[in-house]
């Protein structure tokens, strides 16, 4: 199963990027890292994103020495394909090389990660369809049954809102794509807290005309310049 849907992964995206993804395939292939580049945003920007598409960027950027949008290409392939080994296995090369940490592995309370947000959401649908035609043939279905179908429509639906939810939130999380400082409050001349490198995983607070105020790892947080920052949602 997993073979069929891996095939029609690499066919839905050789659809959806067309010549202009080839192009950049041929030239990552042949150490044309700028070249490659120009395809795939191009390709992105015409067609929409693919986890193909991002993380062929993420490699990229990464042998152009721009680690931090190979960072963010790659985290945004991620974010398509949150079980793709390859993938997460390249982000994780290319944050070492660059020096820098993700956020903290918190386990189990990231589990609405392991899928992408559509798929949560057919899961919800699912179970509470489920629950609905249980409750439907209940005069027909025996006790046995309607308990344990219904019992699985409502087992799987808490944990799909709540991941639906998580997939929210996780919309405010964002990559130091270049170096910039830290401020402790927005505009040009304010003083300097700290340095943020390149690849450097941040959540957005709030927006301020050129700044966000960020919290990075650890706790702490201040202003940046929004350049500076991409959010990872693609």
């Amino acid at each position: 199963m997993r073979a069929v849907w891996g095939a029609l992964l690499c066919v839905s995206a050789a659809l959806a990027c067309g010549p202009r993804l080839d192009e950049g395939n041929r030239a990552l292939a042949s150490g044309r890292y700028a070249d490659a580049i120009r395809a795939y945003v191009e390709a992105q920007e015409r067609d929409g994103p693919s986890a193909e598409l991002l993380a062929n960027l993420g490699r990229a950027y990464a042998k152009s020495g721009a680690s931090g949008r190979a960072v963010l290409s790659y985290e945004r392939a991620l974010f398509l394909a949150p079980r793709d080994g390859a993938i997460r296995g390249a982000l994780l090369e290319v944050r070492r090389d660059a020096g820098v940490e993700g956020e903290p592995d918190r386990g189990w309370r990231d589990y609405h990660r392991y899928l992408t947000r559509g798929e949560w959401v057919v899961i919800g649908l699912s179970a509470v369809a489920v629950f609905l035609l249980a409750l439907a043939g209940a005069r027909r279905l025996p006790r046995r049954t309607l308990v344990r179908v219904a019992g699985a429509g409502l087992l799987l639906a808490p944990p799909a809102a709540g991941a639906i939810v998580k997939h929210a939130l996780d919309g405010d999380r964002a990559v130091v794509v270049e170096a910039a400082d830290l401020l402790s409050s927005p505009g040009a001349g304010a003083a300097p807290t700290g340095r943020m490198r390149p690849g450097q995983v941040v959540r957005i607070v709030r927006d301020s005309p050129g700044f966000a105020l960020v919290r990075v790892a650890g706790g702490g947080s201040g202003w940046i310049a929004r350049s500076s920052v991409e959010p990872v949602t693609p």
